[in-house]
């Protein structure tokens, strides 16, 4: 159940990262490079395994 958590809740972030670029490109007319992909992908990381250790550290 844990795993299913995680799984959704990063993948959730991931997504809000992508559609937070998206927009902020589309309202300043810029273009929109595979850096942000990549920089949201590691932010979604990120934030997903620091949730994982600190709901394991808490367990």
């Amino acid at each position: 159940m844990k795993n299913k958590f995680l799984k959704l809740s990063g993948i959730l972030i991931f997504m809000f990262g992508i559609i937070a670029s998206t927009v902020y490109h589309t309202t300043t007319r810029e273009d929109i490079l595979w850096l942000d992909f990549v920089l949201g992908t590691i932010t979604g990381v990120g934030i997903g395994l620091t949730i994982a250790l600190i709901r394991k550290a808490t367990s």
